[in-house]
């Protein structure tokens, strides 16, 4: 028996993601209790919304192993994606708590959960969670990958590095070295390379009009998205389409 506690924002290395707390117990109540104390911290956000109304990007389960699983050893934990995450709820004796993290607990919790306790172990499950779950698309550094995903989610949007400095709280000089340092590029001339390089795919994999392509990737003026694609791939963009096609 698994039920829904809350959904809850909270500050990753990636900005803010959503998490699902959810418990896995046949005690009637608890996971109002748990509610209640998660309600007194403004560290985390708590989202009034049900099931498939929003994006979750990680579930937490707290497994009830107090009176249902008193021999720890038979718990059978499934192998779970690096999305979910799972904290055991004992009985405060210390071979349980050994128990709990060689059955491959992430965390623990005893009762009477205090509501401190409850806040920091799941913020550091949060943190965890977000750290190793592979979904670093371009960077491991955490300024760089926000940085990234930011100009790629703004493609066809001029993003001015100034915007970049306000968005993620640092400065100018710290956001274009280590940018430069991962990427190869500065923010802005990577973001151009990502357009030229997505507007050439359109060109290779569809038969989209090519002024319709170079508006999707924020070239409102087609002779300014010629100048720039055949400077980054030296042809024109209908001659990089008729070369594609003679290849396939």
């Amino acid at each position: 028996m698994v039920s829904h506690i809350a959904f809850f924002r909270t500050e990753t290395h990636r900005g803010l993601e959503i998490f699902q707390l959810m418990i896995e117990s046949l005690d009637v109540g608890l996971d109002q209790l748990l509610l209640r104390k998660l309600l007194n911290t403004p560290l985390l956000d708590i989202i009034e919304a049900t099931a498939g109304t929003l994006k979750v990007d990680y579930q937490i389960v707290i497994v009830d192993c107090r009176k249902h699983f008193s021999d720890l050893k038979n718990v059978f934990l499934p192998h779970h994606s690096p999305s979910h995450s799972r904290i055991a709820l004992i009985d405060p004796v210390p071979n349980n708590r050994r128990n709990i993290f060689e059955m491959g607990f992430a965390d623990f919790l005893s009762l009477p959960v205090l509501a401190p306790e409850l806040h920091v172990r799941l913020i550091g499950q949060c943190l965890a969670l977000s750290l190793r779950d592979q979904k670093f698309l371009y960077s491991p550094v955490a300024l760089v990958e926000r940085c990234c995903t930011h100009l790629a989610d703004h493609i066809a949007q001029s993003v001015s590095v100034d915007l970049l400095v306000k968005m993620f709280n640092t400065n100018h000089n710290t956001l274009t070295t280590m940018f430069k340092q991962e990427m190869g590029l500065p923010p802005i001339a990577w973001q151009r390379m990502k357009r030229l390089e997505g507007a050439a795919h359109q060109l290779r994999a569809t038969n989209r009009p090519i002024t319709t392509i170079a508006a999707d990737f924020g070239y409102d003026l087609p002779g300014n998205f010629s100048t720039a694609f055949r400077r980054h791939f030296g042809m024109t963009p209908n001659k990089y389409r008729k070369n594609e096609r003679r290849k396939s």
